[in-house]
Formats: structure tokens, sequence, C-alpha cells
């Protein structure tokens, strides 16, 4: 699991590495989740990495059920297709551990693959489960959603994104 501070709109990063998105004259802290390094990233995602990393940000590799951050160090956090990696018994301790380092009212932004409802998608998915659990650890079966009560965050919004495959939540922390 890698977990980078870094920003969102610029190409900038302040000297201590914590990554700022600028908002008219107000900077935010924002914690960006993941699990690919520049080694077992794609092509695409390990440049990317790469650049940003070359242009002053810092990227940790840290367990995401315990990071080494404060209490509140960050306004908000994103993590994309991390939770669909996760065992079961994983989500909730990693969505604790999110809420912990994101300030209180922060919010928590997940973009997940979650079984369609579709009846073609739902057999269409069920004949990628095999590669895709052989290909990434991942798993369309994911319960995050249920999870988040459990770990003390609440559910601002759920929502398709991408037919009924991709899922976006966003939650706050308390």
């Amino acid at each position: 699991m890698s977990v980078s501070r870094r920003s969102t709109t610029s190409s900038t990063f302040p000297s201590n590495g914590a990554a700022t998105k600028r908002c008219g004259r107000y900077f935010f802290q924002i914690l960006r989740a993941g699990c690919s390094t520049p080694a077992s990233a794609p092509a695409g995602i390990a440049r990317f990495i790469r650049r940003r990393l070359s242009a002053g940000g810092r990227l940790y590799r840290m367990d995401v059920t315990a990071l080494a951050f404060q209490a509140g160090s960050f306004d908000a956090a994103v993590a994309t297709f991390l939770f669909c990696v996760l065992p079961e018994s994983l989500q909730v301790p990693a969505l604790r551990e999110l809420g912990r380092v994101v300030r209180p009212g922060g919010l928590i932004r997940l973009l997940e693959y979650v079984r369609p409802r579709g009846t073609a998608r739902r057999i269409l998915s069920r004949l990628w489960d095999p590669w895709i659990a052989w290909a990434y650890g991942a798993s369309f079966d994911r319960q995050t959603e249920r999870h988040v009560p459990a770990a003390g965050l609440e559910i601002v919004e759920s929502r398709y994104v991408v037919d009924d495959l991709v899922k976006l939540l966003t939650l706050r922390a308390h």
C-alpha cells in the first residue's frame, strides 16, 4: 500500500512534503491512499507517480490500517480502488484509520468496483472474478459501504459513476 501527499491541482509541493490543494486563498492537506508503487503500477500510473515525486512530493509506503500520521493531519482523503483489494477483515480498520487521520468533519472519497446489479453485467462480472482476483487481488463483492458505520464514519453520498460497476462513496469523519 502506498500513501502520497500530493496536490490535485498543482505540481508544486511545500518543503514538508504535505500535499496541498489551493481553493481561493486557502490551502488544504489531502491524503491520497492507494495500493500501487512505481515498480508495480501500470506504466501510465508509474510515470505519473515519478513526475509527482520529481516535483518534490513524497511517497510513503505504509499499512492503511496503521498510518504514521497524527490524528487530524489531513483535510480530506481519497482512495481509488483500494478497498476492493482489501480483504473483508481489513475493511473496518482501514476505514477507521482514514477517519482518524482526517480532521473532524473532513471528507473521505472512495472510488470502488462493486458487483453490478444488472443481470448481464452481473453474469459478466462473475466470469471476470477469477482473473480479477489473480491479476489484482480484487473482488467485486467487497462490502465497503456496509462497513462505514462500524468505522465511525458517516455516509454523505453513495452513487454509481460508471454504470452500476464503479461507485463513489463520500464519507464524513467525526
